[in-house]
């Protein structure tokens, strides 16, 4: 009779690891910034020492703070193009004007002013479709999605895969 209950039980948990294993993708509503934390003033100036090397994007730094808050309440990101597939994505404190993190992307991100979740070349449709057509391809074949959690000044990352196992969510 043990022999039985330990089959039974080894046949139920392994029936039912899919559906531990499927887990939902982050979803920005999830991570909501209060109304109250939006930050609706005129941007105060880049504050171009608080971080190494800003300077020498002092034009692109500002022209994109001047535009205001865009992610989590009142950071701004700004992105800049650094070749073929490469962006630098800045993420400033348009409230003080301090730099606090940089960070590299490869198709993009995905990211809005009410929400503290930062996608990391995130699903694209029109991307799975070349992948699907190409799938050859060493750079979308390699390629990791991120979903990050802005808390405290920095980033938190709760989810990662390779970018092809994340375009399966799409239709």
């Amino acid at each position: 009779m043990t022999l039985f209950k330990t089959v039974l039980f080894s046949v139920l948990l392994m029936g039912t690891t899919p559906l531990y294993a499927e887990t939902a993708l982050p979803e920005p509503s999830q991570y909501l910034v209060p109304e109250t934390d939006i930050f609706k003033g005129k941007p105060v100036p880049v504050d171009l020492t608080s971080y190494p090397k800003a300077a020498t994007y002092k034009t692109k730094l500002q022209e994109g703070t001047q535009k205001g808050a865009n992610f989590a309440g009142h950071y701004a990101v700004v992105t800049i193009g650094c070749g073929t597939q490469c962006q630098e994505n800045w993420v400033i404190d348009v409230k003080t004007g301090k730099i606090l993190d940089k960070f590299s992307s490869i198709i993009g991100t995905n990211f809005q002013l009410g929400s503290s979740l930062m996608i990391v070349n995130p699903p694209d449709l029109q991307l799975k479709k070349s992948y699907e057509e190409h799938p050859e391809q060493p750079l979308l074949g390699t390629m990791e999605t991120t979903y990050e959690v802005w808390k405290e000044d920095k980033f938190d990352v709760i989810h990662q895969d390779k970018w092809i196992n994340v375009i399966k969510t799409l239709p």
